[in-house]
């Protein structure tokens, strides 16, 4: 089966969770001047934590658990969430 995919991108500069249930997979850059954490784990200027870290994911998988964000000041992430839907 083939799937359409979907790139959603957004930059997150405050404090968030994210609950959304219809990606499978995701990946957070700090593209800031200060610390970020994501999921728990904090990342530095330049660092990055992808979903395929933790767990490896297809495109028929969803990511259901929140991702909490906390940015300190100076921090932004940059969060790239992949939507795939089965081409029917």
């Amino acid at each position: 089966m083939g799937y359409e995919i979907k790139q959603r991108a957004e930059t997150i500069t405050a404090n968030t969770r994210l609950n959304d249930t219809k990606y499978c997979g995701w990946l957070a850059i700090n593209i800031g001047t200060s610390a970020v954490t994501v999921y728990g784990v904090e990342l530095l200027p330049g660092e990055g934590l992808s979903s395929q870290s933790i767990m490896q994911l297809s495109a028929a998988d969803k990511w259901t658990e929140p991702i909490d964000i906390v940015v300190q000041p100076g921090g932004a992430v940059r969060m790239l969430r992949t939507l795939a839907t089965p081409i029917k």
